[in-house]
């Protein structure tokens, strides 16, 4: 359950390939994704334009890719609970496409902030460092860990790490996707109507139903015995920190921004 960012598989008669021939042996499949892609880009940011009124155009490309994207790394993390709650809807070969290309939204998302919106400055994502009060700094925590699961997201990357340690560096994407979905929560409380749109909704019902299957395939997989007895207090640790960070969040953040 840990690699939630799904893999192009690569295999060559179980020759080892580098990073570039991998690239080449799957072009065709991604350039079908990076068509997929356009289009559910596109779609964001029509969402942007007929929905969320007067927005200049900047803002129409930051906040649609940055919905999308977060919409497609929710979407990569519940296809494996899914495949294990019912194994019929097995679309466990394209999690990590998914998530890639999601994550490569919210690099869009990032660099459209940091030079239309910050002037190339880190002034404010640094100057208040409560990530509760200054949901830039949440951003950028968020966004320094999903970078490094992007840039590990190959079976090149998986080889040389190893795939054991490989696994225990991308148990980070459910950290990550909780930073920043309360990144996005931060941002759009003052205008609640840039995240309650329809791209909004989606983006909330994805991560609710990443978080409700991750806990039931957790349960199942231990009643099965499938599981070491170790993943369920993985799940349980995971199941409290998000109920305690959102909770800290709700509830709790005029003292932590006081």
């Amino acid at each position: 359950m840990a690699d939630e960012i799904l893999s192009v598989q690569t295999s060559t008669s179980g020759r080892s390939l580098s990073l570039f021939a991998e690239i080449m042996a799957k072009k065709g499949f991604i350039l079908k994704a990076l068509l997929a892609l356009i289009i559910f880009s596109l779609l964001q940011l029509a969402n942007q334009y007929f929905f969320v009124p007067y927005q200049a155009i900047p803002d129409i490309l930051i906040r649609g890719f940055a919905l999308g994207g977060a919409t497609l790394v929710g979407l990569s993390l519940l296809i494996g609970p899914l495949a294990v709650l019912m194994p019929k809807y097995n679309f466990v070969r394209r999690r990590r496409a998914i998530g890639v290309a999601g994550f490569t939204l919210i690099i869009l998302h990032f660099s459209l902030v940091f030079s239309q919106r910050l002037g190339y400055s880190t002034k404010f994502i640094f100057g208040n460092l409560n990530p509760f009060a200054n949901g830039l700094f949440m951003g950028s925590l968020a966004f320094t860990s999903l970078l490094l699961l992007f840039l590990t997201s190959s079976d090149w990357a998986t080889r040389k790490l190893g795939q054991q340690n490989w696994k225990n560096l991308h148990r980070l994407i459910y950290v990550s996707f909780m930073l920043y979905i309360l990144h996005a929560l931060i941002m759009t409380q003052k205008n609640p109507e840039r995240l309650f749109n329809p791209a909004g909704y989606l983006m909330l019902l994805v991560a609710l139903l990443a978080a409700l299957l991750q806990l039931f395939a957790y349960i199942k997989r231990i009643r099965m015995g499938r599981s070491r007895p170790i993943a369920l207090y993985v799940g349980a640790f995971l199941i409290l920190l998000y109920l305690a960070v959102f909770g800290l969040f709700f509830f709790a953040r005029n003292l932590l921004t006081g």
